[in-house]
């Protein structure tokens, strides 16, 4: 996904020309999510205060061809359009750098982990799908680190807690924690990822489940100096505990006993590491963060 924009007197020119051309695959973006994409994206660097309203996009010049996974033409599929519309958000803003760099940030995690499998209710055994997603870490700023383990940018839902899932569904939760060292350093750390694991209880489950940022060439991107974080991982384990697969995304059926573990992706960090305040130095020590 590739954005140029230019400011124009009072106006901002924003070119999606570059983008890849509509995807056989659900990855694209309706053109209303995109143009959602875009508010979000020059509110948050131009006017975070800003409250919602269409005099926002009459400053905006915007070439988007038809036919670009962020202007697709029917019947392009678009379910897993979230995945994207994260992913132009976090471009628009790194390319908005360029224009007001005092108002760099690092890039967010984007990666959305979402997990649906078939399961059966403990306590009814009525047919049932579990639905879940798993944030990240956000990018630092200049002001200080960034968020542990959330839904960045334009998601707005939080990780099901266990207990719900276990009532809910034969699926276990073996683990939910922070991941160590999943940061971007800089003076200001990016925020942590998270790791969870589900284990399948009963019967064969068909399953689906994806991730962005399993590729470590797009892992969030530091500013200023800042590192990248680590990307995102799926692990798929077998009942003996052994390594099935790592997939990106992926439709299977799960046998009884297997695990699905996500390690999400971190925030960037902000800033050159060697000038992070030793306060905070000893703060990550003491917290298990690195």
């Amino acid at each position: 996904m590739h954005a140029r924009i230019e400011k124009r007197g009072g106006r901002l020119s924003i070119d999606l020309s570059g983008s890849d051309r509509q995807t056989a695959g659900a990855m694209n973006i309706p053109w209303a999510s995109a143009r959602a994409g875009l508010v979000y994206a020059v509110r948050c660097v131009v006017a975070p205060g800003l409250g919602s309203n269409d005099g926002l996009l009459r400053a905006l010049d915007v070439t988007a061809p038809e036919g670009t996974v962020v202007n697709p033409t029917p019947p392009a599929a678009v379910s897993i359009r979230h995945n994207s519309c994260q992913r132009l958000a976090d471009t628009l803003i790194r390319a908005m750098y360029e224009i007001w760099p005092d108002r760099a940030v690092a890039s967010s995690s984007v990666s959305f982990f979402c997990f649906n499998v078939g399961s059966t209710s403990p306590a009814t055994g009525q047919q049932a799908v579990m639905a879940d997603v798993v944030g990240g870490g956000t990018g630092a700023t200049a002001h200080g680190d960034g968020l542990d383990g959330v839904d960045t940018y334009m998601s707005n839902v939080g990780v099901m807690p266990t207990e719900v899932v276990e009532t809910n569904y034969n699926i276990r939760i073996r683990k939910t924690e922070f991941r160590p060292g999943s940061q971007g350093r800089g003076r200001y750390n990016g925020g942590l990822g998270l790791v969870r694991e589900y284990e399948i209880l009963e019967h064969p489950q068909h399953a689906t489940f994806y991730a962005e940022q399993t590729d470590s060439r797009f892992a969030p991107e530091g500013a200023a100096s800042g590192g990248t974080a680590l990307p995102t991982t799926i692990t798929v384990l077998g009942p003996d505990g052994s390594v099935l697969d790592t997939p990106r995304k992926t439709s299977r059926i799960l046998q009884p006993g297997t695990v699905v573990r996500v390690e999400s992706a971190g925030g960037g960090g902000f800033g050159d590491p060697a000038d992070r305040p030793q306060e905070l130095r000893d703060l990550d020590e003491v917290e298990g963060r690195l």
